[in-house]
């Protein structure tokens, strides 16, 4: 089984974002950004992660339309939606690698 990761974005503190998808690398087969306006070198940076794909889309003030577009483009069997500044405690990503592996 594959996990997809879809997050919603804005000018997202891009070390941390890095971060999370770095951390989450072992269990997740791509990552599936959401961008709703973030400044162009932002956009370069998360199109250079490992593994992302960035979709552009313009921010229609409703966090599950902007979650939609992203669930629709992931392609894992399942998938997990996070915040950018969430980082998922040890025993999640054990729990996560377990379903990865199956």
């Amino acid at each position: 089984m594959t996990i997809s990761l879809v997050m919603l974005v804005k000018n997202p503190p891009m070390d941390r974002l890095a971060a999370l998808i770095e951390y989450m690398q072992p269990v997740i087969a791509e990552t599936v950004i959401v961008d709703t306006g973030s400044h162009s070198r932002d956009k370069r940076l998360m199109s250079s992660l490992p593994d992302t794909v960035v979709i552009s889309h313009e921010w229609q003030d409703d966090f599950s339309e902007a979650r939609n577009v992203g669930l629709k483009e992931a392609i894992g069997d399942w998938t997990l939606v996070l915040d950018p500044d969430e980082l998922p405690s040890f025993h999640m990503l054990a729990l996560l690698s377990t379903v990865s592996s199956m």
